[in-house]
């Protein structure tokens, strides 16, 4: 049987999350907040995934260690943050990077990652599973399109 990807794990909570009773308002909320921070996470963890393929793919083990290492603490990937990671592999990719984390992406994943860090700081948040919902579809077709630049399957 095959291990279950983030992705299947993400979508299956985001399907839970859809039976709570709509009056059920605080559970909904504290669910919203766990989406949030799940997909934070998923973001983080994709990105470290693909990093270490591309990387596996044209570098010795060596080298694959190192940038995995370095990898280690990439965290809080807002579009600049992510773009300049990127970047560093390639920097023939910044015009289809401009292209891929734009407008809805962007602002989804700048959006999520700033509800993130309210919600890790105890800040109130008005963030909806909806919402959540709505960012994760965006991110991940922006993770779809980095996977593609990347040159991965």
């Amino acid at each position: 049987m095959r291990r279950a990807s983030r992705k299947d794990v993400l979508d299956a909570v985001f399907d839970r999350a859809k039976n709570i009773d709509l009056g059920d308002s605080e559970l909904r909320a504290d669910m919203a907040r766990h989406l949030c921070i799940l997909v934070s996470g998923y973001i983080d963890q994709s990105i470290k995934a693909f990093t270490k393929e591309y990387v596996e793919r044209r570098s010795g083990p060596t080298v694959v260690r190192y940038v995995e290492a370095s990898s280690k603490n990439l965290t809080n990937l807002k579009a600049e943050k992510l773009t300049n990671h990127l970047l560093s592999f390639d920097s023939d990719w910044r015009s289809p990077l401009a292209v891929l984390i734009a407008d809805e992406r962007k602002s989804a994943l700048d959006s999520l990652i700033d509800v993130r860090h309210k919600i890790a700081h105890g800040s109130p948040s008005d963030v909806t599973i909806a919402r959540v919902q709505g960012y994760y579809n965006e991110i991940q077709k922006l993770l779809d399109g980095v996977r593609v630049l990347m040159g991965l399957p």
